[in-house]
């Protein structure tokens, strides 16, 4: 098993369900891992063996930066960019966070997690 991740990249970004949230914004955290094989990479030092990391970000990035009420959106929009650009993805996980939420109490964050299987089997 070969895994690629990205670990706590923050954002601030203009997600949620209340007009305020879209308006101001607020403080996101993504972690992302996937599973490919990078034996090639591993063995001869090429990075087109392998996922580029700052790719992947670049796509957080991309879909981070276009306001959803949902961020169940967000991540599901991340994995299929992803599997879109890159072959053979086996696994890929997104959860997201959403800091300070709007939420009475005392709170860090609320946040999703989406696992999906890749596009190992897609044509």
């Amino acid at each position: 098993m070969h895994l690629v991740y990205i670990e706590n990249a923050t954002f601030h970004a203009f997600h949620g369900v209340y007009e305020e949230e879209r308006k101001i914004g607020g403080k996101f955290v993504v972690n992302l891992s996937l599973e490919t094989d990078f034996s090639e990479a591993a063995q001869e030092d090429k990075l087109n063996g392998t996922i580029d990391y700052a790719a992947v970000y670049e796509i957080i990035k991309r879909e981070m930066l276009i306001p959803s009420k949902l961020i169940e959106n967000v991540a599901y929009r991340i994995i299929q960019a992803i599997k879109s650009q890159f072959y053979p993805i086996h696994f890929v996980e997104v959860q997201i966070r959403k800091c300070s939420p709007p939420i009475p109490g005392e709170i860090e964050s609320v946040g999703i997690t989406i696992r999906d299987a890749g596009n190992i089997n897609n044509t």
